[in-house]
């Protein structure tokens, strides 16, 4: 009885966050939040030398977590159309101490919605609603952990990728911002 109600019930809340997201952006009332430089974040200093950081990034593959679909929103002109991203909740150490700013979560950026897709929009939410462990494959790339798209249970998602491929976010591989 209580995965029948769960599966009725989280999706109408994750409407309810995005409208609220929506709600709150056209009011001006989301913190902007405070950007950190790498440097800032880096959880060890040494890391910050070539050496050795092009041997720790070889080695980091796998980054085990928990995610869930949530919308990120902003104050900005596209209050009404926020950020579909998958919150990434890391279960180890990554080799940064917090997100890059501090209003949002660590995050995979999916795409804005777009009320023209609102069936695969919902898709997703239905999709994503409920907290999952799991375990994102890919590489470091830069500052970010880029998504392996054949491997990863997320970057290989169809419905992901496709929205991802139609979005704002085309031109940027599926990543998590380290």
């Amino acid at each position: 009885m209580d995965e029948y109600l769960n599966r009725r019930v989280r999706p109408i809340l994750t409407k309810f966050q995005r409208e609220a997201v929506i709600s709150q952006g056209k009011r001006g009332n989301i913190p902007t939040g405070v950007d950190y430089d790498h440097t800032q974040r880096m959880r060890n200093q040494n890391l910050l030398k070539d050496e050795r950081w092009g041997s720790y990034k070889k080695g980091f593959k796998t980054l085990q977590c928990r995610i869930r679909g949530v919308y990120l929103g902003n104050n900005s002109n596209y209050a009404n159309q926020p950020l579909f991203a998958i919150e990434v909740q890391p279960l180890q150490k990554l080799p940064t101490s917090k997100p890059p700013n501090s209003a949002t979560p660590y995050h995979i950026s999916v795409a804005f919605f777009d009320p023209n897709k609102r069936n695969m929009f919902e898709e997703l939410e239905r999709k994503y609603s409920k907290n999952k462990i799991v375990t994102l494959r890919g590489e470091i790339s830069g500052l970010t952990f880029k998504l392996d798209t054949t491997r990863c249970p997320v970057g290989s998602d169809e419905l992901i990728k496709r929205v991802h491929a139609e979005g704002h976010y085309y031109y940027s591989p599926l990543h998590v911002s380290l």
